[in-house]
């Protein structure tokens, strides 16, 4: 299930929390890509996606992270 959440962290900041807690502290995590745009008014926007193996289940399962600043205030939409 989709969901949104506002955070006070600026965009790429959240990225790399984000990073550092499901890359760097995750024996199976992996960051698979990442885009970002910075926009001339100074807003910028990135999109992450993760892969994690769950080794118990043979299974593979993914993350997919956007954050924005474009409301003023940052947004993280994920999906996985």
């Amino acid at each position: 299930m989709p969901d949104t959440i506002f955070v006070s962290t600026a965009v790429s900041v959240t990225a790399d929390l984000l990073n550092d807690s499901l890359v760097e502290n995750s024996i199976s995590g992996q960051l698979i890509d990442q885009y970002s745009i910075s926009r001339t008014d100074g807003t910028r926007i990135e999109v992450l996606v993760f892969e994690k193996h769950y080794m118990r289940a043979d299974n593979r399962l993914t993350l997919t992270v956007t954050i924005d600043d474009f409301e003023g205030k940052t947004r993280v939409h994920f999906v996985g």
